[in-house]
């Protein structure tokens, strides 16, 4: 995992509105799109980035001439310019992650779960980390994890909160008691995706394959 100087936008997929302890709340999934249409699209890669502005750091300039680290990230064509028309700051899509959020002030931010989607799929299902189902590590260049679906519920005295992700569809299951900023961790589901060396197609056939891109989940 690596820290970057740059900007993106949550552009949730899925949201969940939720009346939990007295607090009206809504979650997030952060999955991020682009517009693409048949003469246009707002978004190019980052090593097809000229006009950058003294805002730009350095680092983010030199890396962005490589494809093992910014090259090939999709970043938005027409946001961060300055009056000149230097790029000043530079905006990718999604967030990788969920949030929580007080409907009642005004959606403050309450939790975001940061790198925690692409973490612990690292550790616990490195076979399916950011992947269609071909190579590992294929979908980092592009929105990660894509984390989009999301359901609620409760189980006893804490709210359980499932967490779909696209890439390539490990579900992650957190849970929140009385202090709603700070979820706790409680298992990953990869086996949508078994690691059995087999290829897709293989997959599909026998029917192992059931848990990619979930759009939705209930």
């Amino acid at each position: 995992m690596s820290y970057w100087p740059i900007r993106a936008w949550y552009q949730p997929d899925a949201i969940q509105f939720v009346n939990w302890k007295g607090r009206q709340l809504v979650v997030s999934a952060n999955e991020g799109k682009q517009k693409k249409y048949p003469n246009f699209r707002e978004y190019i890669r980052g090593k097809q980035f000229t006009g950058l502005g003294d805002q730009i750091p350095e680092v983010v300039k030199t890396w962005l001439q490589e494809d093992s680290q910014l090259g090939r990230l999709k970043m938005s064509k027409l946001d961060g310019k300055d009056d000149k028309g230097l790029y000043q700051a530079l905006y990718t899509f999604g967030a990788r992650s969920f949030s929580i959020w007080d409907a009642a002030d005004n959606f403050k931010q309450l939790y975001d779960s940061g790198s925690d989607i692409e973490t612990y799929t690292a550790l616990k299902c490195p076979h399916a980390f950011n992947t269609e189902g071909d190579d590992i590590d294929e979908k980092s260049d592009s929105k990660g994890p894509e984390t989009e679906a999301l359901a609620v519920g409760q189980i006893g005295d804490r709210l359980y909160i499932f967490v779909g992700n696209e890439n390539p569809g490990v579900i992650f299951v957190y849970s929140i008691g009385e202090n709603v900023t700070q979820p706790r961790f409680e298992t990953i589901f990869c086996k949508g995706l078994p690691d059995d060396k087999t290829t897709l197609e293989e997959k599909f056939v026998a029917r192992k394959l059931f848990a990619m891109d979930p759009e939705d989940i209930k």
